[in-house]
């Protein structure tokens, strides 16, 4: 994403935890935030970043399994 924009990628030695944890709209607006006063850049980024993201989810996306009894739980409040 910082290379789609312009700018250069995180050094080795940063920590990438440091990144995560308080969602993609913060990700993209504050931690990616391109170097440009343009009010619709974070919006049309957010946007260029779910459209890769769709295609291409991590792996604990793909590797998740709901815990025995929560379909059935999930699906008797529904």
């Amino acid at each position: 994403m910082l290379q789609h924009i312009g700018r250069p990628e995180l050094d080795g030695d940063v920590h990438l935890r440091s990144y995560v944890g308080d969602g993609a709209p913060a990700l993209v607006a504050s931690r990616c935030r391109p170097d440009t006063d343009d009010e619709g850049a974070v919006p049309k980024l957010r946007w260029e970043y779910f459209s890769w993201l769709l295609p291409h989810p991590p792996s604990s996306t793909t590797t998740t399994v709901l815990i025995a009894g929560v379909p059935e739980t999930l699906a008797s409040i529904g």
